[in-house]
């Protein structure tokens, strides 16, 4: 009767690790991926690149080294700063989301190639609360009315600080010249996946901005959290944005 009782019990136990092991489990990451500055006169603008990293099978497939993690989707933040008000944009489902370069008084943002079907849209305008694809025929004429980016950028009268976040140190300050006077973008890095932290301050902010804060942890989420995160509307076509973030 003992060894019968045990029988079950090994059999119980054997049965608990298999439904344990293999049960699906969904993990992500999102990190910082470049941040750029771009200024004159009396505003500014700051893109904040985020990237999202996932993770979703069996503890087993896990052990097994198996479906290594994917990338999911990338986002932005956009925050423009009119020398009163810092407005903030969420930018959902960026993954086309370039290279800023004004032209004729005009955001403009380049990446990717041109592609016949227009699938994949390599120019985007800011429209003042989002940015919209151009056509083909219209990206190819912008793209050949200048050669390099900074030799447009300087001909428009603006100043730009690229890949802020690609420092070696655990801190860095940029200063940001514009009339109300000086603003200053620090980054702050702690290493490992203790995370980046990028605030804005200045005279005429009322207080410190934090403009992106993150661990870049791993974070366990549901099954229904992670199909959502790749359930974005067709970021080719036009971007998502919300404002929300003001400082008078």
């Amino acid at each position: 009767m003992k060894q019968r009782s045990l029988f079950f019990l090994a059999v119980l136990g054997i049965l608990a690790v298999g439904i344990w092991i293999s049960r699906a489990q969904h993990w992500i990451q999102q990190y910082e991926d470049g941040t750029d500055v771009l200024w004159h006169d009396d505003e500014c603008f700051v893109l904040v690149r985020l990237t999202t990293v996932g993770w979703s099978g069996s503890r087993l497939a896990y052990f097994l080294g198996l479906n290594p993690p994917r990338h999911i989707r990338r986002d932005a933040l956009f925050y423009h700063y009119d020398g009163s008000k810092l407005t903030r944009f969420q930018l959902k489902g960026a993954s086309a989301f370039g290279t800023v370069v004004p032209y004729k008084g005009t955001l403009y943002s380049f990446s990717g190639r041109l592609t016949p079907d227009q699938s994949n849209p390599s120019v985007w305008r800011w429209t003042g609360s989002e940015f919209e694809a151009l056509d083909n025929m219209e990206a190819e004429e912008l793209r050949r009315s200048f050669r390099l980016f900074s030799e447009q950028i300087a001909a428009e009268g603006w100043s730009r600080h690229d890949s802020v976040t690609a420092i070696s140190e655990v801190g860095r300050e940029y200063a940001i010249a514009i009339n109300q006077g000086e603003l200053t973008l620090n980054v702050s890095k702690s290493g490992g996946t203790g995370g980046t932290v990028i605030t804005l301050t200045g005279s005429s902010l009322r207080e410190r901005a934090i403009l992106y804060e993150g661990d870049e942890a791993w974070k366990q989420v549901s099954g229904e959290q992670f199909d959502a995160l790749t359930d974005v509307e067709d970021p080719f076509i036009r971007l998502a944005t919300e404002g929300g973030l003001s400082h008078q």
